[in-house]
């Protein structure tokens, strides 16, 4: 088992900039994620709101981020954690690898896709099934995709993945003409010739052999089942806090977000939330960042006191 004294989960902007305040503190510091440093915010392509940077990539930005955590002693470990449990104060989080114990934990978990559940959805996740255009729509250079949603970002994806892809099928589970992003997405979409939309439709499931190889929908108004051939389907039905790996030791709301006071604590035994897995007025790179740093000073201040 491996002590600390501040152990972060998510190396996201939260997460970094925690790293980069705790370790600043002379704490020792781990910062575990379970994908990629930096999560989300790698797939933004210019940040021009972060105070003192006039313009950045957010990888070139977490690039950044990271380096100065580091350099201030935070160690970062590609490691998921796969449980937390409390004993005599000190919160145990278990991976696969190391058992680790600290005495205050930051979780900065951000957000992960909602999922439909459907049967082939998760065996086909990465084989076909994708819920990110900017990650993986160059993958389907000339192909057939399918994209599932109406929102802001199923029209703003589809409409990247129409870069690559032959043909782009939107199935929206509305009335014909019925969509939930703006009106601007709309009149871009209308204007895409690879973009069709299939209305009044649910998917029922993701089938193939080894990847993808189609749908089958349902028509919400006859009932009649159909098959969609596709090589890929892109899921867009928004987003839910990455909390589920501490549903056990605090509470959360009806929506999964974490209830942090202002020091960003959650209860009274050491635990603080960060960006995305609490509540926001606003949900940016910046307060993000913010919230790392008002964690961390809030975990130094517990230990202090403990």
């Amino acid at each position: 088992m491996e002590d600390c004294d501040v152990l972060i989960l998510g190396a996201g902007p939260a997460g970094l900039s925690a790293g980069l305040f705790s370790a600043r503190y002379g704490l020792k510091t781990v910062i575990l994620e379970k994908d990629e440093v930096g999560g989300r915010a790698n797939q933004i392509t210019k940040i021009t709101t972060y105070p003192g940077i006039l313009e950045s990539s957010g990888e070139d930005l977490i690039a950044k981020m990271r380096a100065h955590a580091e350099k201030f002693g935070a160690t970062i470990k590609m490691q998921a954690p796969k449980s937390i449990e409390i004993q005599d104060g000190y919160k145990i989080v278990h991976t696969r690898k190391v058992d680790y114990k600290a005495k205050t934990l930051i979780v900065a978990t951000g957000m992960t896709p909602r999922v439909l559940g459907i049967p082939g959805e998760e065996e086909f996740t990465g084989m076909g099934v994708s819920y990110c255009a900017t990650c993986d729509a160059d993958f389907y250079q000339d192909q057939r995709v399918a994209v599932v949603g109406d929102n802001n970002e199923a029209i703003s994806e589809g409409l990247l993945i129409c870069k690559f892809a032959s043909e782009v099928d939107v199935i929206v589970n509305k009335p014909e003409g019925h969509l939930t992003c703006s009106a601007a997405n709309k009149e871009r979409a209308d204007k895409e010739p690879k973009m069709h939309f299939i209305w009044n439709t649910t998917v029922e499931d993701v089938h193939g052999d080894m990847n993808v190889e189609g749908l089958k929908l349902k028509d919400m108004q006859s009932g009649e089942t159909r098959d969609l051939p596709c090589d890929g389907v892109f899921f867009f039905l928004g987003m839910m806090p990455a909390t589920a790996v501490v549903k056990d030791i605090v509470d959360l709301d009806d929506q999964g977000y974490m209830h942090a006071k202002e020091d960003m604590s959650v209860g009274d035994q050491g635990i603080f939330a960060a960006g995305d897995t609490r509540k926001r007025y606003l949900s940016q790179v910046l307060t993000s960042a913010n919230d790392g740093a008002i964690a961390a000073a809030a975990a130094q201040k517990y230990i202090a006191t403990h």
